[in-house]
């Protein structure tokens, strides 16, 4: 789901930064062909937050609801309304 090779992020660095990947993956903020693909090459994989919004030009790419269930549950809750 992460690749961000960093040498200078640690595991707590590592964890903000997938943690914001997969919100703005969610949010569908990475849904658009130019920063799809420029993510997808470097750090990311799961361009799209579900089957709704498949990715529209890698095939190695998924999407949160498929590729990281358990992540997409957890904004997919509104429980809590914490993510809009």
């Amino acid at each position: 789901m992460l690749t961000y090779e960093d040498p200078t992020c640690d595991e707590g660095c590592n964890v903000v930064e997938g943690f914001w990947m997969v919100t703005m993956s969610y949010l569908g903020m990475l849904y658009y062909k130019d920063r799809g693909e420029e993510i997808a090459k470097t750090t990311m994989i799961l361009v799209a937050p579900d089957k709704g919004m498949t990715p529209m030009f890698d095939a190695k790419m998924g999407t949160l609801e498929e590729r990281a269930p358990e992540m997409h549950k957890i904004f997919k809750d509104k429980t809590d309304n914490w993510i809009p």
